[in-house]
């Protein structure tokens, strides 16, 4: 199924309004192919980043970029400030690719 990709962030503008620390290394980050596992993904991502002691609203502005194809459109789908926190999010990515 086909997302409508637009412009407008799903991020509430509080978390917009927070840089994402540069120390940040986005290389050490798989991206989601969409026959990978979402709970697999979301975890790793998870224990990549808690590695910099990220807080969650960073992890919320990072998760997009380990997406591409349809996860990365589903994303940009989402209603602007649809989620408060990647706490939020994850469940919900999980879920929509858990069928697959």
């Amino acid at each position: 199924m086909k997302h409508p990709v637009h412009l407008i962030s799903p991020l509430f503008p509080q978390i917009l309004a927070h840089p994402v620390p540069l120390r940040i290394e986005l290389s050490n980050l798989d991206t989601f192919n969409e026959t990978d596992d979402p709970v697999a993904h979301v975890e790793h991502f998870a224990t990549v980043t808690r590695i910099y002691n990220a807080k969650d609203l960073h992890l919320y502005c990072v998760f997009p970029a380990t997406l591409k194809g349809e996860s990365l459109a589903w994303f940009h789908s989402l209603k602007e400030g649809e989620f408060k926190n990647f706490a939020d999010l994850a469940p919900l990515f999980s879920n929509q690719f858990a069928a697959i």
